[in-house]
C-alpha cells in the first residue's frame, strides 16, 4: 500500500507540472522498488523538465547500466543534450541507442515507434548541420503528461 500511496504522489505531482516533488517521490519508489526502472527513468524525466540536465543524465545512465535497451532513456539523455546546446552529444546518445536495438541485448520489449522517431531525430539533427541552434523537438519527448505506467 505505500508503493501505490508513492506511485500516485509522484504521478499527481507529475500531472501537475510539480516537477522537484515529483522527481523526489519517485526517487524514493526507486529506494524501495530497485528492480523498477521505470521510476529512475519518471525521475530523470522530472529533472530534465526543471533543466537539472546533469542529474538527468545521471539516472538516466543508471537505468542504461541495468537495461541498454530502454530506449527512454537513450531519448531523455538526448533531450537533456539538446537542453544543454550538446547537439553532437544528443546524436550520439541516439545512435547508440538504436545500435543497443541493433544488437538486441536488454530486458525490455522494444517500441518501433520510438525507434522510428530516435531514427527521424537523427535525420533532423543530421540535414540541420552541426552550426545549427539546437531545437527541443528535434528529440523523441518522454510523455509531458504522465510518467509511464508502472507494474
Amino acid at each position: 500500500m505505500v508503493y501505490e500511496a508513492g506511485c500516485w504522489r509522484g504521478m499527481e505531482h507529475f500531472l501537475n507540472s510539480e516537477w522537484r516533488l515529483a522527481a523526489e517521490a519517485f526517487l524514493k519508489l526507486a529506494e524501495t522498488e530497485p528492480e523498477n526502472l521505470t521510476h529512475l527513468t519518471n525521475a530523470a524525466y522530472a529533472q530534465l523538465k526543471r533543466s537539472m540536465y546533469r542529474r538527468s543524465i545521471k539516472l538516466c545512465d543508471q537505468v542504461l547500466k541495468a537495461d541498454k535497451l530502454c530506449l527512454r532513456a537513450y531519448c531523455i539523455i538526448a533531450e537533456a543534450y539538446v537542453g544543454m546546446k550538446k547537439t553532437s552529444k544528443a546524436k550520439k546518445k541516439l545512435l547508440e541507442g538504436l545500435k543497443a536495438v541493433e544488437s538486441g541485448n536488454g530486458s525490455a520489449p522494444i517500441d518501433a515507434m520510438v525507434v522510428l522517431q530516435m531514427r527521424n531525430a537523427l535525420e533532423e539533427m543530421e540535414s540541420a548541420g552541426p552550426d545549427s541552434k539546437p531545437k527541443a523537438d528535434h528529440v523523441p519527448r518522454a510523455p509531458s503528461k504522465k510518467p509511464a505506467a508502472t507494474a
